[in-house]
């Protein structure tokens, strides 16, 4: 398996998790605003969530999508 087709595979599996902060990413690059809304959260107690590696993965997501975007 070459380096790009693994990069491709890798993004193809990662892009469900980092789709709404690419999205935000390209929107903020293309001049858009935002405005932060609170919202009511309860936990429903079935989260499939792992703080610690999912925080990890997600830190790498974004590290990621910082350098590509320059």
């Amino acid at each position: 398996m070459t380096a790009r087709s693994r990069t491709a595979k890798v993004d193809r599996a990662t892009l469900p998790l980092f789709y709404v902060s690419l999205l935000l990413a390209l929107l903020k690059r293309a001049g858009a605003r935002f405005r932060e809304e609170p919202i009511d959260w309860s936990d429903p107690g079935d989260s499939k969530v792992v703080p610690g590696l999912d925080a990890l993965r997600m830190a790498a997501g974004l590290w990621r999508l910082r350098r590509r975007m320059g």
